[in-house]
């Protein structure tokens, strides 16, 4: 089995590592007594050895606190807030597929070349979108959050085997109410392959930094090479801030004209000179690619990414399928165990749990009240408000009056015009 296979966390059994990064290690996870009944998520939890570095404590949180509130289906949604003894976790929407980054590389090794045009522009238009919705998003004062991603980059963005496109990794990213400001002028955070001129001179960014390294990305999957190849921190830096850009279209002749411009737009160096928000972005793309390729479809995109990691997806599965069958094993035996002294509910771990209520008119509790302040390890989990009992018995109501006409409807069709064979 791998490792982490079987273990409990919270109320959750970790089924298999998916991914290991600088800061964490992500887990593909099922609810504690339903292994097999409920939908699998992803955990994120911070390693070990940086589970007690405020630093990295604050970025998870504010990871939390801005995805949370983003639900789209271009970017993948974090449910929960977690902490259970000194592990700090996100648990967040399974996404099975792969990050954009591998997928280059595997295309490469195919074809030797860089990404179809198609594909590449789907992909960036399907980004663009889910960036705009987090650009607009709004508190609850109605005014703009103003968040930045700040990394958008290839290992930022999933592709999953039906064809979905999910910006993930909004750990550094900056809205206004954060819980901590990790970064402040002069201070530069994300991939230095994928920095707007304004980050990279430690200039505050808006949204516009974000369409850069849309740019970027687009840049390097039409061209199959990054924009820069820098040898160094510093020369990433001073080319960055430089932002002498070439046409995707003087590396790959391929590059039609008008693509070209979309993303030389992209890639201005002074923001102002960009497109006015990544919806103008999207449409951009969009219309290009009802010209190029009109049929393009989602089913497109699935049929690249089975055809590419088709030994992948069975591997995994089967992985999978090993792991659950473990994990109730091991939930069977403790299962059998006599409850622990002191244990608190089915979890047995002691939690305390706060409910973000999207319809209430009260914030929701501040995560320094709700995590770390706490001796008793918490969890803070972001859930729509249940229906109550008249609401419910409305539902059913209604059910029972769609039934009710359905079946008088067919019979008075049977009445008169009672069903004959056809021979044709």
């Amino acid at each position: 089995m791998q490792q982490g296979c079987g273990q409990r966390l919270g109320r959750f059994t970790l089924l298999r590592k998916l991914a290991q990064g600088g800061m964490a290690e992500v887990f593909l996870a099922q609810a504690v007594g339903r292994p097999g009944r409920s939908p699998p998520v992803a955990i994120k939890r911070i390693l070990p050895q940086f589970s007690r570095d405020a630093r990295f404590v604050a970025m998870l949180k504010d990871e939390a606190k801005i995805t949370v509130s983003l639900t789209h289906p271009n970017i993948a949604q974090v449910y929960e807030l977690g902490l259970a003894n000194e592990d700090h976790f996100l648990v967040m929407e399974y996404v099975e597929g792969q990050p954009l980054s591998r997928v280059m590389r595997r295309v490469a090794e195919q074809s030797a070349g860089p990404l179809p045009i198609a594909h590449a522009v789907y992909v960036m238009s399907e980004v663009a979108k889910g960036l705009d919705h987090a650009h607009r998003q709004t508190d609850g004062r109605g005014l703009n959050r103003n968040i930045v991603h700040r990394d958008v980059s290839p290992q930022n963005v999933l592709l999953s085997y039906a064809g979905a496109v999910k910006l993930i990794d909004f750990g550094i990213a900056r809205a206004q109410g954060r819980v901590r400001q990790t970064t402040s002028e002069g201070i530069i955070e994300g991939k230095l392959r994928y920095l707007a001129p304004e980050i990279a001179a430690g200039r505050a960014p808006d949204f516009r930094a974000d369409i850069y390294c849309c740019g970027i990305v687009l840049f390097e999957m039409m061209t199959g090479e990054p924009m820069f190849a820098p040898q160094s921190d510093e020369e990433a830096l001073t080319l960055a801030i430089e932002a002498n850009v070439k046409s995707p279209r003087s590396r790959n002749h391929r590059v039609p004209a008008a693509l070209d411009a979309i993303v030389n737009r992209a890639l201005r160096k002074a923001p102002g000179d960009r497109f006015s928000s990544a919806h103008d972005l999207h449409l951009e793309l969009q219309r290009f690619l009802r010209v190029y390729q009109p049929s393009y479809r989602p089913h497109d995109l699935a049929g690249l990414m089975r055809s590419l990691f088709r030994p992948e997806i069975v591997l995994a599965r089967s992985q999978d399928a090993a792991a659950l069958a473990y994990a109730e094993e091991v939930a069977g035996a403790r299962s059998d165990r006599p409850a622990a002294h002191g244990s608190a509910g089915p979890t047995g771990d002691g939690y305390r749990q706060v409910v973000y209520d999207p319809g209430a008119e009260s914030e929701p509790v501040p995560a320094e009240r709700s995590l770390l302040a706490r001796s008793v390890p918490t969890r803070v989990a972001f859930r729509r408000k249940p229906l109550d009992q008249a609401r419910r018995w409305r539902l059913w109501a209604v059910v029972a009056v769609v039934f009710l006409v359905g079946g008088i409807a067919w019979l008075t069709m049977t009445v008169v015009a009672p069903w004959t064979p056809s021979y044709r």
